[in-house]
């Protein structure tokens, strides 16, 4: 989920997002949904037809694996980012890009849906070219914001990704069911909140089934809590299309049959209790 505010802020309009440059941004008070926005922390647009407004509060983590450097995974870039809508309260939400992923593949990108948006970091720059933290005010955000998806109801989205289990985890949670019904997956969590709009997101890492009959996905759910400091037990069901997971098991093997999908709750090292169910097509 994710949510957008602005002040004053920096914008590009450029008809090929792979020759925009840094010089070539311009100041600008006003985007359009789907268009390519360059923002630098502390900046902030407005998008005129949503009166939604939009800032980029802060990169919250870089570790992407600097260039010519070997690294196990590819590491992330993650940044905040706030949205504000007339009589509403402001929306934080984090979005990410992992590692060196094309600026127009929305594959491996971690987005955020809130207020019926989606909220896609599509660049981060500078990119790393050491281990060296690299200065706040040294970075480009370029993020779009798109009508949500979810015009079903249904959460967030599944991504499928090697980001390593622990990096997926964020706010806690508490796995109570799951159950599979037809090609949608239904889990139940619980959580502390109340005030705030909380979002999940379903990753399956690593992005290979594991090999046994029948085959087995991992799943791991990331959980967004906005901040929320009020202490109720919320119960939620979320539903999730396990549509992408099916296309990758009908490539790997080349026709579609029965795989069990592990979904692990929330730790805080290492992956351990975990519910099961098999999806059968």
């Amino acid at each position: 989920m994710i949510r957008i505010v602005s002040i004053s802020v920096i914008t590009v309009v450029c008809l090929s997002f792979i020759h925009c440059s840094e010089k070539s941004i311009e100041p600008v008070k006003t985007v359009d949904l789907n268009q390519l926005v360059m923002l630098r922390v502390g900046q902030s647009v407005f998008v005129t037809s949503e009166s939604l407004k939009i800032g980029f509060s802060e990169v919250s983590g870089d570790s992407r694996c600097p260039m010519n450097a070997y690294c196990y995974w590819p590491g992330i870039g993650e940044v905040n980012l706030w949205l504000l809508k007339p009589a509403m309260d402001t929306v934080f939400v984090t979005v990410g890009i992992i590692g060196t992923t094309s600026a127009l593949d929305e594959r491996d990108h971690v987005p955020a849906d809130t207020l019926g948006y989606r909220i896609a970091l599509m660049g981060l720059s500078p990119y790393p070219q050491s281990f060296d933290p690299i200065d706040q005010s040294e970075y480009l955000a370029t993020i779009r914001i798109r009508k949500s998806d979810d015009s079903d109801g249904r959460d967030c989205g599944v991504i499928i990704s090697d980001i390593p289990p622990a990096v997926i985890q964020l706010d806690r949670f508490h796995l109570e069911s799951i159950e599979i019904s037809g090609d949608i997956l239904d889990v139940s969590v619980i959580y502390g909140g109340g005030c705030e709009e909380h979002c999940f997101w379903l990753f399956m890492s690593p992005a290979v089934f594991l090999e046994s009959y029948p085959a087995q996905a991992n799943l791991y759910l990331r959980h967004f809590a906005n901040d929320d400091h009020c202490k109720a037990l919320i119960h939620q069901t979320l539903s999730f299309d396990l549509g992408l997971i099916i296309e990758l098991y009908n490539q790997h093997y080349g026709e579609i049959d029965s795989f069990v999908v592990n979904v692990y709750d929330y730790f805080d090292d290492e992956p351990g209790d975990k519910l099961s169910a098999t999806y059968v097509p």
